[in-house]
């Protein structure tokens, strides 16, 4: 039986975002400690960004029914390291 069906489409869509969405987690910390990126060894937003891009990648691979709503998921965060890495960007 196919479960993915039984649910439309936008509600799966919910459902990956919030597994994949980084802010209001990070938002929270924020609340409790306003400078915690700058006590941490490594910034909160940065890893916060890695695991949801991990999570976002994985989902890819689950399997092909889901991979059409997470590959949209995947390419809607895009993190630039340098300024020559948005040249690549503007020409795809």
């Amino acid at each position: 039986m196919d479960y993915l069906n039984l649910l439309p489409v936008e509600t799966w869509r919910q459902i990956f975002r919030s597994a994949v969405e980084p802010i209001p987690q990070f938002d929270r910390v924020l609340e409790i400690d306003p400078l915690i990126s700058f006590r941490a060894r490594r910034p909160w937003p940065e890893i916060l960004l890695k695991q949801s891009l991990e999570t976002r990648l994985a989902l890819c691979l689950v399997c092909k029914a889901i991979k059409p709503i997470a590959q949209e998921l995947l390419y809607e965060l895009l993190v630039l390291r340098r300024y020559n890495s948005l040249e690549g960007v503007i020409r795809t």
